[in-house]
């Protein structure tokens, strides 16, 4: 397997890592959903996210193997509108349920196929596996993951292993595990490309933590949403990674910056998706005394220049 090296301007690129001007992130407004009934499936337990602009809809994937549809909209600052239209239980080639075969939905994300119809790519932490799926819930496609992922022995734990994807436009498609395989360090995060490609960096800027999602942004660079625990709250940190001054056999260096919802310090946010180039929208996968419950954040994120 090779580690990444995308740029031969590596001393110059590093440095302009070093001195960007930093990203900032704020919670601009939430939304606390409780379980709810849609078309006869239980909307809980989400922890993947997609977006359709031109529907103004977003998808959402439970850990129960369902995929929901949500009319969206903002104003840019507050979330006007978030309300559950569909619910579609995900099956296999043969019409099966997938929920009683432990396929176990971690990530989502839109892949259109070439007549424009929106398709839909879920990775599952069981097995671990992806496939591709339509709107309706049906089986369309097995999806190969890289090679360095597949072996779940490696995984630090049963449900540590595969958390996110997202298609790179260099890369392909990415994958990251939700902590480090053994036996590397608990603070050093390897994603994994389909070529082969790895990159790395660590999280001891913000300790020992858990990724819960990523989503690759126009420009190539990747947004990463992960987690760590103080006390007894959980605290999201977007950190921004770049693959284009990520060196050979080196750290990559990263931004991370803290996510504060006013008045939520034990929301489990498990999935990321941007519905406009600064705003990201994000839902936890939790439950509290016994309840289930969705929570969403809209976040602005503004980014440093490209090097």
């Amino acid at each position: 397997m090779r580690t990444i090296l995308l740029t031969p301007l590596l001393a110059l690129a590093t440095t302009l890592a070093v001195n960007a001007e930093p990203m900032s992130a704020r919670v601009l407004d939430h939304r606390v959903m409780p379980e709810i009934d849609v078309n006869g499936e239980t909307m809980a337990e989400l922890s993947g996210l997609a977006y359709d602009p031109q529907t103004q809809t977003v998808y959402a994937v439970s850990d129960r193997a369902t995929l929901f549809s949500l009319a969206f909209s903002t104003d840019g600052e507050t979330i006007t509108a978030l309300e559950p239209q569909a619910a579609a239980a995900l099956t296999d080639a043969d019409g099966n349920a997938l929920a009683e075969q432990g396929f176990g939905p971690e990530a989502l994300m839109l892949r259109p196929d070439e007549t424009g119809a929106l398709n839909f790519a879920i990775l599952s932490e069981s097995g671990p596996r992806a496939a591709l799926f339509k709107r309706d819930g049906g089986w369309l496609a097995e999806i190969e993951l890289p090679s360095a992922v597949r072996d779940s022995s490696r995984q630090a734990g049963k449900n540590r292993g595969l958390e996110s994807i997202a298609h790179h436009p260099e890369l392909g498609l990415v994958t990251l595990p939700e902590e480090p395989f053994e036996p590397a360090p608990r603070t050093a995060h390897t994603l994994y490309a389909e070529g082969g490609e790895t990159l790395s960096w660590s999280s001891e800027d913000i300790g020992a933590s858990r990724v819960k999602a990523m989503t690759a942004l126009p420009d190539g660079r990747l947004l990463v949403l992960e987690r760590i625990k103080e006390d007894k709250a959980l605290v999201p940190y977007l950190r921004l990674v770049d693959p284009a001054v990520c060196a050979a056999d080196t750290l990559c260096k990263t931004q991370a910056v803290r996510l504060d919802v006013p008045g939520v310090d034990d929301a489990d946010f498990e999935g990321i998706v941007a519905v406009s180039p600064s705003l990201f929208l994000l839902v936890s996968d939790d439950r509290i005394k016994k309840e289930q419950r969705s929570v969403f954040a809209l976040v602005d994120v503004t980014f440093p220049a490209m090097p």
